[in-house]
């Protein structure tokens, strides 16, 4: 099975930023896991503003530049939040983590 293009643009994220990429079962997933990220004090607005960059970065020449963009956009509409002592974990239920 493939990654995500989520996983893959959060893997790339995760080398400039204070993020940790993993497997994540949460709340009323009974023990499913899924695509988590472990983000840093600042929250969820540096996620999102990195996942935003990279998507926009994308050739806009590339076939696959439009499909990304589509799953990368239903899956933030999917994205959950847990709060994690001092950090946050967004998780995405319908996108399996890939190791």
């Amino acid at each position: 099975m493939d990654k995500h293009p989520l996983q893959t643009i959060c893997e790339d994220l995760a080398r400039d930023l204070d993020l940790e990429v993993r497997s994540y079962s949460g709340r009323g997933m009974f023990g499913k896991q899924c695509l988590g990220i472990d983000l840093p004090r600042r929250g969820a607005g540096v996620f999102i503003a990195g996942v935003i960059r990279m998507v926009a970065d994308l050739d806009p020449n590339d076939d696959a530049s439009g499909f990304i963009v589509d799953v990368v956009a239903d899956a933030m509409e999917h994205m959950e939040t847990d709060a994690m002592g001092l950090g946050t974990i967004v998780y995405f239920p319908t996108i399996d983590f890939i190791e």
